[in-house]
């Protein structure tokens, strides 16, 4: 693979190479659109314009992580995740439960909670308040929904030992 060597003169700072394209462990920035199939994206969701991560370590969204994996820097790709396979993941029903009044006291429906000890702390939606519980939804908020995406590949970098 091609690459070009940067070191500031004088600094011990890790060297760094710019990768020709991105490959598996390779640090990518990659800026997104997107485009739901149903047109409606919840205002609890922050969908990122550029994501930065690297290449196969499961940082991000899996079709996401495949789909960079070849790219070159300035290359776009049109993505498109029917509800057949979402980007977020399938909608789980065992995933919306129920958890004692306490977890979510002064919270409205709506709101982000925690699930509570019960569900390892795990982070979801309050949807209802009961009499003696609430159900909170720990699915993403975008699980099950078709989306297309427009990636563009901005950088590609691996990053090298500071003696090399």
């Amino acid at each position: 693979r091609n690459s070009l060597h940067f070191q500031p003169r004088g600094s011990s700072m890790p060297r760094f190479a710019l990768l020709d394209s991105a490959v598996d462990g390779a640090r990518v920035r990659a800026a997104l659109a997107y485009e739901f199939d149903d047109g409606d994206t919840p205002d609890s969701v922050d969908l990122n314009p550029a994501l930065e991560f690297i290449v196969g370590s499961r940082d991000v969204a899996r079709g996401l992580d495949e789909a960079v994996q070849g790219m070159v820097v300035w290359e776009t790709k049109e993505l498109a995740f029917g509800t057949d396979n979402p980007l977020f993941g399938a909608r789980d029903e065992e995933a919306v439960v129920e958890v004692p009044l306490e977890v979510v006291r002064g919270r409205q429906v709506g709101d982000l909670v925690s699930a509570g000890d019960d569900h390892d702390g795990a982070t979801g939606m309050l949807r209802s308040v009961g009499p003696t519980s609430a159900s909170v939804d720990l699915n993403h908020p975008l699980a099950g929904k078709g989306v297309s995406v427009r990636l563009t590949l901005l950088h590609c970098e691996e990053a090298l030992a500071a003696g090399v």
